[in-house]
């Protein structure tokens, strides 16, 4: 982090004496300085010729050409792994660095502990900070990479494999490119596809140009500077979330708000994808056709759980809300169509795909700074996700699919069970952490009529929050909870979001005892302010354990809908303040 974050800061040009850059390079310095950054650290500061690419641990596009039916071929990985190293293998293999300038022999004296020149960079290939090392490599994948290093690439490479190697996996960057309208799935991919066309196709190529002008979208600004988005935006998601709080709250026939939910069904309307990628199966891509991303329909990649939320928000709106129906009956069968594909064979549902490996895939996780990155694994957000809306959409469409929805929903539902912790809690890999997970998985036994009266699966969930709950009436929970898989209180103590949490998980699952309910429901309201909102706290999202990610709407979204379905059970109880 501080390595990349100092460099970036250099390339923007602040000064090296700056205050600022003094002290992080002092820091950094303590660390052992640049030679000890983990992978994809090293293969920034080689792509801008700060370092040698001996530093960098090989990353062959070789792999690319491995039969499909290989246990450990590129096809069966992770989204975002598989479009990282895709065109990091291309820009590995051209050992391309960027034009020396006055800024990159700067950092080349300011990184490092040792003079530059008399560094010996193949031998710190396996260097890293202890701080950075949150996932060590196998001995496999070291012994791999040694074989790699020092003996296929300088005596058994031919040179028609590399080139092969490298004309496929370009073939595979122009195919992303196409299918996501140069936005390109995340800001991991989408520079080093951008580098890609520039190394290939020059720096006045339209391909460079539109990747330039789509990587503006990542960035956005607020209060604590500017910060990047894990994708390009969170639209279609927070506007899905929206909508259900809305209704949660019954003010979807208040006459103020219905120009606001039609323009926002319009909205879903709209970023419906509406066709399956162009050489679907060449590209490895899972069908799309009726989904929805987490951000835009540029974006392209349908996720299960923002498929379901967007589907569920629709059908509020056009079969309960008597909206418009925007989207005629076949579109939302597209969508369900679509939603079935996701299932694992264990009945639990994943992020961007149905899994295609097992887990045996993480000896070979390169990345060091992320866990559980090398496949999908199964989620009790997604799963609940999807159980919810197939619930909903079984309500209105009885007869489609019928037979198949109910299995889906069964089998599902049966996973989240079999997924309870020892203390009653779900890990939750997207949100933070066992309060959010604990919400959704209630949500799904409540969905299949299980509640605190007749389950023991849903009391043991609603034992666990309760036995969170603060002395004020909130719920507190730290991202340290994503990273040790151990509930951890954050030091800011209780949080909007993490109580609005756990009063849902509490109210779907027909919690019995009021007074815990009012105490969560009055902190609530008084952590409002006097314009209607609640302010910003602790961030609320993770990413593959270790990356934290902020969803600032979500203490609009989740209070409404903690104080929507406390109001809808209690009409009658008024909390004071």
């Amino acid at each position: 982090g501080i390595t990349l974050n100092y460099t970036v800061l250099r390339l923007v040009g602040v000064d090296p004496e700056d205050p600022l850059m003094v002290k992080a390079r002092g820091t950094l310095h303590k660390l052992g300085g640049a030679v000890n950054s983990p992978h994809w650290g090293k293969f920034w500061l080689a792509t801008l010729g700060v370092v040698s690419w001996d530093i960098v641990n090989p990353v062959p596009p070789e792999i690319w050409l491995l039969p499909d039916w290989v246990p450990i071929a590129p096809w069966r990985w992770w989204i975002h792994i598989r479009m990282v190293f895709l065109p990091m293998g291309y820009i590995y293999s051209k050992r391309w660095s960027c034009e020396e300038t006055d800024v990159i022999r700067g950092l080349k004296e300011e990184l490092f502990t040792q003079p530059h020149a008399e560094i010996n960079w193949a031998a710190h290939r396996n260097s890293i900070a202890p701080g950075d090392n949150y996932h060590p490599k196998s001995s496999l994948l070291n012994t791999m990479n040694w074989f790699i290093v020092n003996v296929w690439n300088p005596y058994l490479r031919p040179n028609f494999i590399k080139e092969r190697a490298e004309q496929w996996v370009s073939q595979q960057v122009d195919m992303e490119d196409a299918n996501t309208g140069y936005a390109d799935l995340a800001p991991v991919n989408a520079p080093m596809n951008t580098i890609v066309c520039y190394i290939r196709d020059g720096p006045d190529a339209f391909s460079t140009n539109r990747h330039i002008e789509r990587l503006d979208e990542y960035l956005w600004v607020k209060d604590e500077g500017m910060l990047c988005n894990g994708t390009n935006g969170v639209q279609c998601w927070d506007t899905a979330f929206l909508i259900q709080g809305v209704f949660e709250a019954g003010l979807q026939n208040d006459e103020r708000w219905r120009p606001m939910l039609t323009r926002a069904l319009e909205y879903l309307e709209r970023q419906q994808i509406r066709e399956n990628c162009v050489d679907q199966e060449k590209c490895y891509r899972q069908p799309r056709k009726g989904g929805w991303p987490f951000s835009n329909r540029d974006q392209g990649y349908g996720v299960s759980d923002c498929i379901s939320e967007a589907l569920k928000a629709i059908i509020l709106l056009q079969k309960v809300g008597g909206f418009p129906a925007v989207l005629e009956d076949q579109r939302i069968f597209d969508a369900v169509d679509t939603l079935l594909l996701y299932q694992n064979d264990n009945g639990a549902l994943s992020s961007y795909e149905a899994r295609r490996a097992g887990e045996y895939m993480e000896m070979f996780n390169a990345a060091e700074v992320f866990g559980r990155i090398m496949i999908e694994y199964d989620y009790p957000e997604c799963t609940t996700a999807c159980v919810t809306a197939l619930s909903l959409f079984s309500k209105h469409w009885p007869d489609y699919r019928s037979k198949e929805i109910k299995i889906f929903i069964n089998r599902a539902t049966n996973w989240i069970k079999t997924n309870q912790r020892v203390d009653g809690s779900w890990y939750g890999s997207w949100g933070i952490c066992f309060t959010y997970a604990t919400m959704f998985a209630l949500e799904s036994m409540a969905s299949i009529g299980e509640t605190y009266s007749n389950s023991k699966i849903s009391r043991r969930g609603c034992d666990f929050l309760i036995s969170k709950q603060r002395e004020d009436g909130g719920w507190s929970e730290s991202y340290k909870a994503c990273e040790t898989m151990e509930y951890h209180e954050h030091p800011m103590g209780s949080l909007v979001v993490q109580t609005a949490f756990a009063l849902i998980g509490l109210l779907e699952a027909d919690y019995p005892h009021i007074e815990p309910l009012k105490k969560g429901i009055k902190l609530l309201m008084e952590r409002q302010q006097e314009n209607g909102e609640w302010l910003q706290e602790a961030i609320e999202g993770v990413f593959n354990k270790s990356c934290m990610i902020s969803y600032p709407n979500y203490k609009f979204t989740f209070t409404l809908k903690a104080l929507g379905l406390f109001a809808k059970k209690y009409p009658d109880v008024k909390v004071e303040l």
